[in-house]
């Protein structure tokens, strides 16, 4: 995947172009169970590259929602040491 964002500055100010790329893989476990891995990295102008190392799992109700959480693990300096999530998809 590869997304560019327009966010706000540090100074709250101005925006900056954010860029997100990112590679994953999942598998089925059993049923509707799956797990996941990604490799993530984002990088804004002056604040350098935040990659991330994720991995969990995602169960799916039905044909239109998902459930799904897990970790991130920062592997660089700018990066967060780590965080979990929760998550939740729905389409119409």
């Amino acid at each position: 995947m590869l997304k560019a964002e327009a966010i706000r500055n540090d100074a709250n100010d101005g925006y900056v172009m954010l860029w997100t790329e990112s590679a994953s893989f999942s598998h089925a476990i059993q049923g509707e169970l799956a797990g996941f891995l990604e490799l993530l990295n984002s990088h804004r102008r002056g604040a350098g590259n935040e990659v991330y190392f994720d991995a969990g799992l995602k169960y799916k109700v039905g044909s239109n929602m998902q459930f799904d959480g897990g970790f991130n693990a920062g592997l660089t300096h700018q990066a967060e040491d780590w965080r979990v999530f929760p998550g939740f998809s729905w389409r119409q």
